[in-house]
């Protein structure tokens, strides 16, 4: 899903801003300069961007009302869901391309972000998180393990991953 979304951003060569000034919108800025993504700033409610810093890592911070309804670029929203009002009001946002993403979960703090939950790891270490997953003793705690690799790996939990599907 990340990749996919980086892959997006770089090929249709749209200004790309980040919504939010937060922890997660920090982490998202991180994850897109680590892949070469130029970010042209961050955008906010308007009723948050008044009376606070207009400007975060360097770059500005705009009112999304003032500038996403005219602007044809990239808007990236580090949380996968959101209120029916929120959504309400990104969908106004026509020209926007927007992508959700789990930054919560994909790099929680105190793990390095550099490390990814490839196919090529999950197959390499099959057998220990297989091992981990027999000595669980209910199935609550397997699908609470099979959401965990489902969140590092995909960054949400929609898509299924189990190294021992039911």
């Amino acid at each position: 899903m990340f990749e996919e979304m980086i892959a997006e951003i770089k090929q249709n060569g749209l200004p790309t801003f980040i919504y939010g000034a937060g922890e997660l919108s920090s982490r998202v800025y991180d994850h897109l300069k680590m892949n070469g993504i130029h970010i042209n700033g961050y955008v906010v409610d308007k009723e948050y961007w008044q009376g606070k810093s207009h400007s975060q890592n360097g770059l500005p911070v705009y009112a999304a009302e003032d500038i996403l309804p005219e602007t044809n670029c990239n808007l990236v929203i580090g949380i996968m869901y959101f209120s029916e009002e929120k959504e309400e009001t990104f969908s106004k946002y026509k020209k926007c391309h927007l992508f959700t993403a789990d930054y919560s979960g994909r790099f929680p703090l105190g793990i390095e972000q550099d490390c990814k939950f490839t196919n090529e790891f999950l197959e390499s270490n099959r057998e220990t998180i297989l091992e981990l997953r027999n000595a669980l003793s209910d199935d609550a705690s397997k699908e609470q393990l099979d959401a965990f690799i489902n969140q590092r790996k995909y960054g949400h939990y929609r898509k299924s991953f189990s190294c021992a599907p039911q």
